[in-house]
């Protein structure tokens, strides 16, 4: 007779989570999208408008639609964010307030993984044809997700292996998982100048129990400076 091995209740979870994430990431994506569309699409509808029914009748009317239609891409755009923030908090609140310490690592790392295939989907649909701010937008909506692994009680964060477009949104968090004590930030810009110096600076002054710190390439005099009162 043979045995197989069957697969924990536990890891079956985990995995079903990053496919949640996944999915879940890239429906809401899509439908910020189609609510709070980008400015060039709510424009194109608008200014077809103006032309084939105000422009010859009432000239003097077109620069105020214009400005009006300004302002309404601005609260658009406010709108969508909003959207995306407490769309974000809800899932995230639903997602870690079941989970118990000592798995906390294993979830994060399938949100990750979860929102990297996401990502990843997304940029093998581009083309030639494909409207830039419409990706740009979509890639942005699945990024905030990674907020969800972003907790105060994290002691160990270690985004050497996290893809770059969700290690830099993670990078803006730092201070807000204080009781870090590992802390490994990769490679930061991959030696291409000191963009993420006031971002290091800003977060890893919060950590007062940190006791392994990694960062390869971008690790500058300043950030070294801030870490020293908390040795």
């Amino acid at each position: 007779m043979v045995l197989k091995q069957v697969v924990s209740l536990e890891k079956l979870s985990i995995i079903a989570l990053g496919d949640l994430v996944y999915f879940f990431s890239s429906h809401v994506s899509t439908l910020a999208m189609k609510l709070f569309p980008p400015e060039e699409l709510e424009e194109q509808a608008v200014q077809f408008h103006i032309h084939t029914e105000k422009e010859t009748l009432y000239p003097a009317l077109n620069e105020e639609i214009c400005k009006d239609t300004r302002v309404q891409h601005h609260a658009y755009g406010q709108d969508r964010d909003m959207y995306l923030t407490e769309t974000v908090a809800m899932f995230k609140d639903y997602i870690m307030s079941g989970v118990v310490w000592y798995l906390e690592e294993e979830v994060c790392e399938a949100v990750l993984q979860g929102l990297d295939r996401a990502t990843r989907e997304r940029k093998s649909r581009q083309t030639s044809t494909t409207d830039i701010r419409g990706f740009t937008h979509q890639l942005y909506g699945i990024v905030q997700f990674a907020e969800v692994v972003v907790t105060p009680t994290r002691k160990s964060i270690r985004l050497d292996q996290c893809p770059q477009i969700l290690r830099t949104k993670l990078y803006n968090c730092l201070s807000e998982m204080r009781q870090l004590k590992v802390l490994v930030l990769g490679s930061g810009s991959g030696g291409w100048g000191e963009v993420f110096e006031e971002v290091f600076i800003l977060g890893v002054s919060q950590l007062r129990q940190l006791c392994h710190f990694s960062l390869k390439y971008d690790c500058t005099k300043p950030i070294l400076k801030v870490m020293t009162p908390l040795r």
